[in-house]
């Protein structure tokens, strides 16, 4: 027996023969209509029929149990009354109708080249170039979704296979940013194989990455899309440039490569003509290089504040702020960010954001915060296809289970995360697994342990190495090392970070430095915790 569906679609359609081929026009415009506006229908009607259609002719099909005519509006009795309508008319006739449509709603642009598209027969460029206006729009007004639709129907209808396979690539974005990795990485494939130009390889090699889909490669691809950013600049494409350095920045943050390219990369981006204080170019500069251009984002970050741009910029501040130590501003930031990406069902970037969210809030104490932020991370994250994002914030509950005195949890937490942080070929990430084990240890009393745990953050030769992250550590360290025979060793961290706080006003280091002194001081320590506990 045939579903259900089926049969009533066919019930329905059983009544279409009977009525007037006028009234059956006019059902085929509100089919294929994406509104009910009455007038739209009967003017597209009437342009297929070559005679004007009233409301009287689609009356007809009111007591056939098909449609209902309310006032200015047309809707049908059932769902599938629309796709029986569709169905029956047949493929020319339906092309036909949106051919007329799209006449009917040349004021409408964005409404009307989404008929254009369904009348095309084959490649059309100024459809498809209609598509991608449309979706630059739908962006602007936070329609992630119907970006990502418009971006996808206008790769379909690119008649140039360079041109088809750079609008695969903006799709892929789309809807990895909608939370929608597998149907990203998929556009990627079509992309493949087709005739891309230079740039466009690399920005697919670079999607890949990103999404998840490879091996990650180290320096290698950071300082080629460079390149890439810097000929896109030269070439006047200033919004590509920023873009294409925003997808590299957080990969330079935790790949911890060498300072050569880290130099080149901030080279680049300080080329870009835009004004200092443009998230963008904060969030590249403090991610790509915190050490050398701290002190500069963090005085530009002044210049915002949380709420007053886009959703986007306050994602872009609030990792620039958390890059350079500036958690209060970070959390400030990322909070409007989560708020914004929500109502706008950015839910791919919204996990990002809690991710910062938890970890930024759990560095200031705000446990309350950081818990519920990386909870809903790690969800989004791994629903969205991002295991390596999603295991870092479940790390983020490694730490509150070692802080409130629950080693079992944090160390069990511990080793799920690295199990999945070991297959991501981004070994600094692995900081935060060591920096989750020493709370554990720390809890349990097993202050041996926690120093072991930590010193690997700071030893350059360790693969758990990163130099960022080491004021996230240094409190711990300090606590420990005072009572384990290990003071002379933390002494040289602490010794080592001075001039870096120094020379890039970092908040969170400065505030590390200045607590970790006493517990490493050989002389007046009291004096060290005094100093240390008076507000700035």
């Amino acid at each position: 027996m045939e579903p259900l569906t089926r049969r009533l679609e066919q019930a329905f359609a059983s009544r279409l023969p009977g009525l007037p081929a006028v009234t059956r026009t006019a059902l085929l415009a509100a089919g294929l209509n994406d509104g009910d506006a009455l007038a739209e229908v009967l003017a597209a009607a009437s342009v297929v029929a070559r005679a004007p259609v009233s409301v009287a002719d689609l009356a007809e099909a009111v007591p056939a149990g098909l449609a209902v005519v309310d006032g200015h509006t047309v809707r049908f009795r059932h769902p599938l009354v629309r796709s029986a309508v569709g169905e029956a008319a047949g493929p020319a006739a339906r092309q036909a109708m949106h051919r007329a449509l799209a006449e009917v709603l040349a004021g409408e642009p964005d409404r009307q080249v989404w008929h254009m598209a369904a009348a095309s027969v084959g490649p059309d460029e100024e459809v498809a170039s209609g598509l991608e206006a449309a979706a630059d729009r739908a962006f602007g007004r936070g329609a992630i979704a119907e970006q990502a639709a418009a971006l996808a129907a206008a790769a379909r209808l690119s008649p140039g296979s360079g041109q088809r396979g750079q609008r695969l690539i903006r799709a892929a974005w789309a809807f990895y940013n909608l939370g929608r990795p597998q149907a990203a990485l998929r556009l990627l494939d079509e992309a493949e194989p087709l005739d891309l130009e230079p740039g466009d390889r690399l920005r697919l090699f670079w999607g890949r990455e990103a999404m998840g889909a490879a091996t990650r490669s180290g320096t290698r691809p950071l300082t080629a899309l460079a390149e890439v950013a810097d000929q896109m600049r030269q070439d006047g494409d200033i919004d590509g440039a920023l873009h294409t350095l925003e997808n590299v920045a957080l990969r330079c943050w935790w790949s911890n490569p060498d300072r050569r390219t880290r130099q080149r990369m901030t080279a680049v981006a300080e080329a870009v003509p835009v004004a200092d204080e443009d998230p963008r170019l904060l969030s590249v500069l403090a991610l790509c290089d915190p050490g050398g251009h701290g002190a500069a984002v963090l005085a530009q970050l002044s210049q915002h504040q949380p709420g007053s741009g886009t959703a986007y910029q306050d994602y872009l501040l609030g990792y620039a702020a958390a890059a350079v130590g500036a958690c209060v501003q970070a959390v400030g930031f990322l909070t409007a960010a989560a708020a914004g990406l929500r109502a706008r069902g950015q839910l791919g970037l919204l996990g990002q954001v809690l991710l910062s969210q938890g970890w930024s809030a759990l560095l200031l104490g705000q446990t309350g915060l950081a818990g519920p932020a990386a909870e809903e991370a790690a969800r989004l994250l791994a629903e969205g296809g991002s295991p390596l994002w999603a295991a870092c914030a479940q790390l983020v509950h490694a730490v509150l289970a070692g802080r409130r005195g629950d080693p079992a949890t944090a160390t069990e937490l511990a080793a799920q995360a690295e199990r999945v942080l070991l297959t991501g070929g981004l070994p600094p990430l692995l900081a935060q697994v060591q920096l989750a084990r020493g709370t554990a240890a720390l809890g349990a009393g097993r202050y041996d342990e926690v120093y072991e745990q930590l010193a690997r953050i700071f030893d350059p030769h360790d693969a758990a190495y990163h130099p960022h992250l080491r004021a996230w550590a240094l409190v711990d360290l300090a606590e420990v090392a005072a009572g384990g025979g290990y003071q002379d060793a933390a002494r040289r961290h602490h010794a080592k970070l001075i001039p870096e706080a120094a020379a890039t006003g970092s908040p969170l280091l400065r505030a590390s430095l200045a607590v970790a002194a006493p517990m490493l001081a050989t002389g007046d320590a009291q004096a060290l915790f005094d100093t240390a506990s008076t507000p700035a």
